[in-house]
C-alpha cells in the first residue's frame, strides 16, 4: 500500500489502516503493535474518522468506539488498555495489573511514557505531529511506548525511558529495538528564536538547526533523538524511523500544525 517502505508495512485490517514496523513484526509471536492512519472510524467533522484523542473536542463515546474497533481488529485487550494523560513531560511509569485499564475506567494518570513486562496490557500514546516511540526488549520481554514532542525531545524523555528499562527492568540497551512513528519532518517543524535557543543550548550536535528566514528556524528532531540514542549505546541497526511526515500527508494523518482542530493517531503495543 501507499506508505510501505523499507521500515514499515502499510496494511488494512478490517476497516482501518495501520502501519507496522518490519523490525517488530519479526517478533509478532510475542508482541502486537500498530500506528493508525485516520480512516475507518466513527468520528465526524474535523475528526473524521478514526480519532483517538480524548481531549480534542470529539464526542468521548465515539472515541471509545474507535478504541474498541482498534482493539477488536488488531488484537489488543480493550479492558486492560493503558493510556496516560499526556502533558509533554519527561515522566515514564511502569504499568501493571493494578494501574492498567485506565481508559475503560475513565482514569487519568499523568505521564508521557509507559513500560510493562505483563502480557495483555496494551500501551497507547496519541500524536498529531509528535514522535511516538515503541521499544521492545527482545531478550527480557519488556515493552515501552513513549510520547515525544519537541518538549519531550528537549527533556530527553526517550533516554530517560531507556535508562528506566536498564536500571529498574534489568534490560540491556543492546537488546532494545526502537521504532519511531510518523511525525513532523524537519521542513515542517518551524520555530522562532526562543525555542531555537533552547535546543542550541542543550544539544551540541551538528546539522540539527537550520535558519529559514530572519525570524524562523527548522529543527531536526529525528537526528537529535537518533544521536541521543547512539550516545547511550544503542546500535544504529536497532533504531528505526518510519520515514513518513504526517503534516506532509494530511490526507491520511492528523497534524496539529496543519490545523489545531484535529484528531489524534494512536500508537499501540502489547505483549501477548
Amino acid at each position: 500500500m501507499k506508505y510501505s517502505n523499507n521500515e514499515v508495512v502499510h496494511k488494512k485490517i478490517g476497516d482501518i489502516e495501520v502501519l507496522q514496523f518490519k523490525s517488530l513484526l519479526e517478533y509478532e509471536q510475542d508482541i502486537t503493535h500498530c500506528f493508525t492512519l485516520k480512516h475507518g472510524g466513527y468520528s465526524n467533522r474535523d475528526f473524521e474518522s478514526l480519532n483517538f484523542g480524548t481531549n480534542t473536542g470529539d464526542d468521548i463515546e465515539i472515541v471509545k468506539q474507535n478504541y474498541a474497533k482498534l482493539c477488536e481488529n488488531v488484537g489488543f485487550e480493550y479492558t486492560n488498555l493503558f493510556k496516560g494523560k499526556q502533558i509533554h513531560s519527561d515522566k515514564v511509569i511502569f504499568v501493571n495489573n493494578e494501574n492498567c485499564g485506565t481508559f475503560i475506567n475513565d482514569q487519568e494518570i499523568e505521564c508521557d511514557g509507559a513500560i510493562t513486562n505483563i502480557p495483555n496490557i496494551p500501551l497507547v500514546t496519541n500524536s498529531a505531529d509528535c514522535m511516538t516511540v515503541l521499544i521492545y526488549d527482545k531478550k527480557n520481554k519488556y515493552i515501552a511506548n513513549i510520547h515525544a514532542g519537541w518538549q519531550g525531545v528537549l527533556n530527553q524523555i526517550v533516554i530517560k525511558g531507556v535508562n528506566k528499562l536498564v536500571k529498574e527492568g534489568g534490560c540491556n540497551v543492546q537488546d532494545l529495538v526502537i521504532c519511531i512513528s510518523p511525525h513532523i519532518c524537519t521542513n515542517c517543524f518551524e520555530v522562532m528564536e526562543d525555542v531555537k535557543l533552547r535546543f542550541e543550548n542543550k544539544f551540541k550536535y551538528s546539522n540539527i538547526i537550520f535558519k529559514k528566514d530572519n525570524e524562523h528556524y527548522l529543527i531536526d528532531l529525528q537526528t537529535i533523538l537518533k544521536n541521543d540514542l547512539l550516545k547511550i549505546g544503542l546500535h544504529k541497526y536497532n533504531i528505526h524511523f518510519s520515514g513518513i511526515c504526517n503534516k506532509c500527508n494530511i490526507e491520511d494523518f492528523y497534524s496539529y500544525r496543519a490545523s489545531s482542530k484535529t484528531g489524534r493517531m494512536a500508537c499501540a503495543i502489547m505483549l501477548k
